[in-house]
C-alpha cells in the first residue's frame, strides 16, 4: 500500500519539478541572453564564447531555481490532489497527511543534495570560468575588434579613435580617448602611441600609452589642467552588461567554502572587515537548506 501511495506522489511530484526548473531557468536566462545576443550580433563576439559562457552562467541560476522549483512541484501536487478529492479519498482509506509526506521529503532531500553540490564545488568553478571568459572576450575585442580611423565606443565610459594601427601587432598611432567614466570631470587623452597588454594572471587587458597628455575639464569651465606623459597605463573594461570584476583579488563569489573560511581567518586576524565572506559561507548551506523548508510549507 505505500510503495503504491510514494510511487503515485512520486509520479507527480516529479514531472512539475521537471516544469518549473525549466520554466525558472529559462525566465532567468531571458535578459541574459538578451545580453549576449547582442554581444554577438553588434559586438562580434565569437559565438563559442557566447555558449560557454552562458554554459558558466547555468550553476549561479540553478542554485536559485532547484528550490523554487522544489516549492511549485508540491504546491502543483497537492493542489491537485485537493481539487479533485484525492486528499479525502486517502484519509476515507485511512492514509492520513503524514504518510503523504515521505515522498515530498524525498525529492526534498534530493533537490538539497543537488543544490549544495552546485553551491558548494561547481559554483564557485563557474563564476571563475564567467569571469576568465570576460577577460577573453575584452581581450579579444582590444586586439581584434577595435578599427582605425573610426570611433569606438565598445569600452566602459571610453571612446577610442586611432588613426593607424600597425598591421600584424597590437601597437597604436596617434590615439585619441575621451574618458568619461568620472561624470564629476571630463579627460581627453592624446598619444603618439598605444600598446595593448593582457594579463591573464590579473585577468585585465591594459591600454599603455606613450608620449602623450591628459587634458581635464572640471566641473567649472575655468578650471583646466594639462599633463604631460612619457607612460600611462589605461585599463579596459569591454561594455558587455555583465558582471565580471576585472582585477586579481578573488571576489568571495568565487571563493571555494575551505577559501571563504581561510580568508575570515586571515581578516579576522587582521580585524579587518569580514562580512561579505562569513555571508557567503552562510548562503552555501541556507539556499540549499531552503528545499527542505519549502517542501514542509508547500504541503499544508
Amino acid at each position: 500500500m505505500k510503495v503504491t501511495l510514494y510511487r503515485y506522489l512520486l509520479k507527480e511530484l516529479f514531472p512539475a519539478f521537471a516544469l518549473g526548473l525549466v520554466g525558472f531557468t529559462f525566465v532567468l536566462l531571458t535578459g541574459r541572453i538578451l545580453q549576449l545576443t547582442e554581444l554577438f550580433v553588434n559586438k562580434g563576439i565569437p559565438l563559442s564564447y557566447i555558449l560557454r559562457l552562458l554554459y558558466s552562467l547555468l550553476p549561479s541560476f540553478l542554485v536559485l531555481t532547484i528550490p523554487m522549483a522544489t516549492l511549485l512541484s508540491v504546491l502543483l501536487t497537492f493542489n491537485r490532489l485537493s481539487g479533485d478529492n484525492e486528499i479525502t479519498a486517502f484519509k476515507a482509506s485511512g492514509v492520513s497527511l503524514y504518510q503523504m509526506i515521505p515522498p515530498v521529503l524525498m525529492l526534498a532531500f534530493l533537490a538539497y543534495v543537488a543544490t549544495t553540490v552546485l553551491s558548494l564545488y561547481s559554483l564557485p568553478r563557474a563564476n571563475y570560468n564567467s569571469r576568465s571568459l570576460l577577460f577573453q572576450i575584452a581581450s579579444s575585442k582590444a586586439h581584434v575588434g577595435v578599427r582605425d580611423r573610426v570611433f569606438n565606443d565598445d569600452f566602459e565610459g571610453l571612446v577610442l579613435y586611432i588613426e593607424r594601427i600597425i598591421p600584424k601587432t597590437f601597437k597604436w598611432e596617434n590615439v585619441f580617448i575621451s574618458d568619461s567614466r568620472n561624470p564629476s570631470e571630463a579627460n581627453t587623452i592624446i598619444a603618439r602611441e598605444g600598446e595593448i597588454l593582457s594579463d591573464p594572471q590579473q585577468l585585465s587587458v591594459t591600454l599603455k600609452l606613450k608620449n602623450g597628455a591628459i587634458h581635464k575639464l572640471g566641473r567649472h569651465p575655468e578650471v583646466y589642467q594639462k599633463i604631460d606623459f612619457s607612460a600611462y597605463n589605461l585599463r579596459l573594461t569591454l561594455k558587455t552588461g555583465l558582471k565580471g570584476k576585472q582585477n586579481g583579488e578573488k571576489n568571495p563569489a568565487d571563493m571555494s567554502l575551505r577559501e571563504l573560511i581561510e580568508a575570515v581567518q586571515t581578516l579576522r586576524s587582521k580585524k579587518a572587515d569580514f562580512k561579505s565572506q562569513w555571508i557567503k559561507i552562510h548562503e552555501k548551506f541556507s539556499i540549499p537548506f531552503a528545499c527542505l523548508v519549502f517542501s514542509i510549507i508547500g504541503i499544508p
